[in-house]
């Protein structure tokens, strides 16, 4: 019994140990295939942001140029323009530091068959240098969808570079993407609206919570919006949109001062609204407060005061 005991002891060691063995070598065997996963990356060009002094970005959508200067970037020469600073500066980490994921050795081979002949995108970046300022231009050409990679040059360059969608993400952007949108204010909901006014051909009109139908207008209002873009800017000066609409709401806020306790306070706030008098589309345009953003919306959905509006 005794030498039986001992040989089970013994087997048991045994599988314990081969366990632990095909548990290690199983480890190694993953090691490599993690390190396969992140491919090394080729440097293609490296530029300091500092020196980056403009950047354009064509599409399908357009061309989108951006240009530093003193008072900062601004977009397509237009200084009206809102501009999306997180979005600039975000696309300037990107285009410092641009890599490929492979290098294709093109031996003669025409570019056409990489799609770079017609580029669908393309890239200028403009650094300052010692003798001026020099521009480099990247050509995005076919998607291959066997990899899920793009096909990517420099104009006058031999090369042929294999790189990631970070590049192509940045440069499918629309006008939009790059505008500053507004945001409205978070307490402005359907139960804090106090009173709607209206002021339009010299009349005004006031809805309050006594009014028949101010649920109603109130639920609309809190409903409102912004996620229709129009276009960057209105002139509101020499083009004005008749119609103002003055949202009134409260919030309560907690105040305390020193060595006393909380007080719970209500704070009476005001949102101004500018909008057309007219349907177009089945659209409302409009702006907020001081912004020449102009947004749509639905005329049904406008706040619920479609019977304003010529048909």
């Amino acid at each position: 019994m005794k030498k039986g005991g001992l040989l089970l002891a013994l087997l048991l060691v045994l599988v314990v140990c081969i366990s632990l063995y095909a548990f290690v070598v199983s480890m190694n065997r993953q090691q490599p295939d993690d390190e396969e996963s992140a491919p090394v990356l080729t440097m293609v060009k490296s530029i300091s942001v500092e020196n980056i002094t403009g950047f354009t970005l064509t599409n399908t959508n357009g061309s989108h140029a951006l240009k530093r200067q003193q008072s900062g970037w601004v977009y397509n020469e237009d200084s009206h323009f809102p501009l999306n600073t997180d979005l600039v500066n975000t696309t300037l980490e990107a285009l410092s530091s641009i890599s490929a994921i492979e290098v294709l050795a093109r031996e003669g081979e025409d570019v056409a068959a990489y799609g770079l002949d017609a580029p669908q995108m393309t890239v200028s970046v403009t650094e300052s240098a010692d003798d001026g300022e020099q521009t480099t231009r990247f050509l995005i050409g076919n998607y291959n969808s066997f990899n899920g990679y793009y096909y990517m040059m420099i104009e006058g360059g031999d090369d042929v570079f294999i790189i990631d969608n970070k590049l192509v993400d940045l440069c499918g952007k629309e006008e939009k993407d790059f505008v500053r949108l507004d945001t409205l204010p978070e307490n402005l909901t359907a139960d804090n609206i106090t009173a709607i006014t209206v002021n339009y051909q010299g009349e005004e009109h006031k809805f309050t919570e006594e009014s028949e139908n101010f649920a109603d207008l109130a639920k609309a209002a809190g409903a409102l919006s912004l996620a229709q873009y129009e276009k960057y800017y209105v002139d509101k000066e020499n083009d004005p949109l008749p119609v103002e609409i003055v949202i009134s709401y409260s919030d309560t806020v907690n105040s305390s001062a020193e060595g006393s306790s909380s007080v719970t306070s209500a704070v009476n706030y005001e949102y101004k609204i500018t909008a057309s008098d007219h349907v177009e589309d089945g659209m409302v345009f409009f702006t907020v407060e001081d912004s020449t953003i102009l947004y749509r919306m639905e005329s049904e959905k406008f706040i619920g005061l479609d019977f304003l509006f010529e048909k």
